[in-house]
């Protein structure tokens, strides 16, 4: 890992408890006057702290040091994902906050089931754990939004991954929308510019998940 996280980091004196001190002194087994890496994933920021004592339930270390360690991407990308399986959608949270995605948006399409509902503190828990082992030193954003007309009507500049010869590569994309299993319904194609439909040199039907990953390389590398 490139750092723990703990959103206390940046004070003086830190106590360890709990899941992480499991995963630091049991786990790992770090010793006293050892230095470990804190982020609070917030201000861009990497606290070195040095441990002072290790008790049978609790460890206290103390701040040695501030790096400043911003997250910096060379492109801006919003992936706006219609809603599938929020199982599937947890699997590739990891991938997509290692690309460098800055914000992601779930929206319930027409395909979307409407029976999944997301757990946003269960979202935050799996890109945090993606942070430290990637070193991101931010949280990207994540917001709902019930249909596609709310969502445009904020975004309106969106483009949508779909079947085209309009190639993805060849735009300069800051937002990309992508389909639920299924696919987008003529209504809400409808609601796109044909210039703003965009896809890649293939004619193979992607999963939502295989799409979202290979739209934002395509876009951000």
């Amino acid at each position: 890992m490139v750092f723990e996280y703990l959103k206390e980091a940046k004070a003086t004196k830190i106590t360890i408890v709990g899941e992480q001190y499991n995963h630091l002194f049991k786990a790992r087994r770090h010793k006293v006057e050892e230095i470990i890496n804190f982020s609070n994933l917030q201000d861009g920021y990497i606290y070195k702290y040095k441990i002072e004592t290790i008790d049978k339930k609790e460890a206290i270390a103390t701040l040695q040091e501030i790096q400043e360690y911003p997250f910096k991407p060379k492109k801006s990308l919003h992936v706006a994902l219609c809603v599938i399986d929020i199982k599937n959608i947890e699997k590739i949270l990891p991938f997509l906050n290692e690309l460098g995605i800055e914000k992601i948006s779930l929206i319930y399409c027409k395909r979307s089931q409407s029976n999944f509902k997301i757990n946003f503190e269960r979202v935050k828990n799996i890109l945090i754990s993606s942070c430290t082992q990637c070193g991101r030193n931010n949280l990207l954003e994540i917001k709902e939004y019930k249909n596609l007309k709310e969502f445009l009507k904020e975004y309106p500049d969106s483009f949508v991954f779909n079947f085209s010869t309009n190639y993805i590569t060849n735009q300069q994309i800051k937002t990309i929308i992508i389909g639920s299993e299924g696919g987008f319904c003529d209504e809400e194609l409808n609601l796109f510019n044909k210039e703003k439909i965009v896809g890649i040199e293939s004619n193979l039907i992607l999963k939502s998940e295989t799409a979202s990953i290979v739209a934002a390389s395509k876009i951000l590398f």
